[in-house]
């Protein structure tokens, strides 16, 4: 895709088609984003968001503010992620084709939930859900629902956007987050055998598998009493990880030591966990690593394990973060949970 982006790029300067390169390096910054190469793709968004500035093309400075922010949320920074995506949804033209619109709500939904804002961030997903009329930015929302949804593990949102996962197609513009996230939802169901349908639908040890995904599968195997190592090492080795890839990969590693019975490699994972959540705005994950702290500890019967309950459970509350759903999936993967008949 980046080579066919690149020729089309120089055909475009060629020929001095100023929305044509535009349009092409636009395409370009997407794709090094989801490569992981974000530094890259934030410089070629910018470039290319300072030339339609001064042509006045409102449709290309909304879709390379939404690429900021987006390359903003999933490096952890998330207030950069919010002032991007709301600087998109004022800039589009009011006639745009509505996924640009719908992207920018999204992200902007997604880092507010992050940042700890929860209620206003399922409000600003919710308000745009509400107008029915069909259009193409809608399946965007609606994923979006399901993917914060499964972040904070809020069960009552989950129900709302639950599917049975039936497939994975990573050609499909968010398909390979709704699979992830409705696995997700089903594991802090207690539905392990629902969740280990993610096994089957997604590509595995490639580059089209999703990073997220491995990190899921990671905690689904650990529930299952399968190996997990093989897709903590994916979401490890991988330079299209997130921080969040990482954070659920090596909460997954702890809960498999706890399950073993392996005190001292659980609390190692649960530091590495904790070490990668970016110093960026981020309220949401470090609570997610306490909540896992608590039920590996708990699983190891150790001394400290109703001081980290106790903590994880503040810290969430002072967040309006559910624990339910992470508690539940967490103590799955450490063996705590039996397997519950969809």
């Amino acid at each position: 895709a980046e080579g066919r982006l690149q020729q089309a790029t120089e055909a475009f300067e060629a020929i001095g088609d100023l929305s044509g390169i535009a349009w092409s390096r636009g395409l370009l910054a997407y794709v090094r984003i989801h490569a992981g190469r974000f530094a890259e793709a934030e410089e070629l968004a910018q470039r290319t968001l300072v030339e339609a500035r001064d042509r006045g093309d409102r449709w290309a400075q909304g879709m390379m503010h939404v690429a900021l922010a987006t390359a903003a949320l999933w490096t952890g920074r998330i207030d950069d992620a919010i002032r991007r995506a709301q600087k998109a949804g004022s800039v589009f033209p009011a006639d745009a084709d509505p996924m640009g619109p719908a992207q920018a709500v999204a992200i902007e939904a997604r880092a507010l939930i992050r940042s700890g804002r929860i209620t206003e961030g399922f409000r600003v997903l919710s308000n745009a859900l509400a107008d029915e009329t069909p259009h193409p930015g809608q399946q965007v929302l609606e994923i979006a629902l399901a993917a914060a949804s499964a972040t904070v593990g809020d069960l009552a949102m989950g129900r709302r956007s639950f599917q049975q996962i039936s497939r994975f197609d990573p050609d499909q513009l968010g398909e390979s987050d709704f699979a992830v996230a409705n696995a997700l939802i089903q594991l802090q169901r207690g539905d392990i055998e629902g969740a280990s349908r993610l096994f089957e639908v997604m590509p595995s040890e490639t580059g089209e598998g999703s990073t997220w995904g491995w990190a899921a599968l990671a905690l689904v195997a650990s529930a299952a009493g399968k190996d997990s190592d093989t897709y903590v090492a994916l979401v490890e080795e991988s330079s299209r990880s997130t921080y969040a890839d990482r954070v659920i990969a090596r909460c997954a590693a702890a809960c498999a030591a706890a399950r073993a019975g392996d005190e001292s490699g659980a609390r190692v994972a649960l530091d590495r966990a904790y070490e990668a959540v970016p110093l960026g705005g981020d309220r949401v994950h470090p609570t997610i690593v306490a909540l896992a702290e608590a039920q590996c500890l708990i699983a190891l019967h150790a001394d400290d394990a109703a001081a980290a309950e106790v903590r994880a459970i503040k810290t969430a509350s002072a967040l309006g973060l559910e624990t339910g759903g992470w508690r539940t999936a967490f103590s799955a993967a450490c063996g705590q949970l039996a397997a519950i008949e969809p």
